[in-house]
Order: C-alpha cells, then structure tokens, then sequence
C-alpha cells in the first residue's frame, strides 16, 4: 500500500499523507486505520485518488 502512495508522491509528502486527518476517511489518520488493520479503507481512497489523477 505505502509503494502505491509512493508512486504518486514524494517521500515526504507520502508521510505528510499518511499522518494527516482527511474526511474522506470520516477525519481519521491513515496510518491509524492501517493500525487498527482496516487497510482497505486507506487502499480505496488511494485509488480514488489516482483515478481522479488520471481521469
């Protein structure tokens, strides 16, 4: 998943990413969703976010 994020952003970025609260993930912390073992939420915005790169 994290080699997914990193191939649409930085190193930095990836990690600003990662530990930031975003609504599409009802205000909740990627990293903290990988945590609790709910990865797949993080994985779907992931790829909602590159079909809307490239579409």
């Amino acid at each position: 998943m994290i080699e997914r994020l990193a191939e649409s952003c930085a190193p930095d970025e990836t990690r600003v990413w990662l530990y930031s609260r975003y609504r599409l993930l009802n205000g909740a912390r990627p990293i903290d969703l990988i945590h609790d073992g709910q990865a797949d939420d993080v994985l779907t915005v992931i790829e909602s976010l590159d079909a809307a790169t490239y579409s």
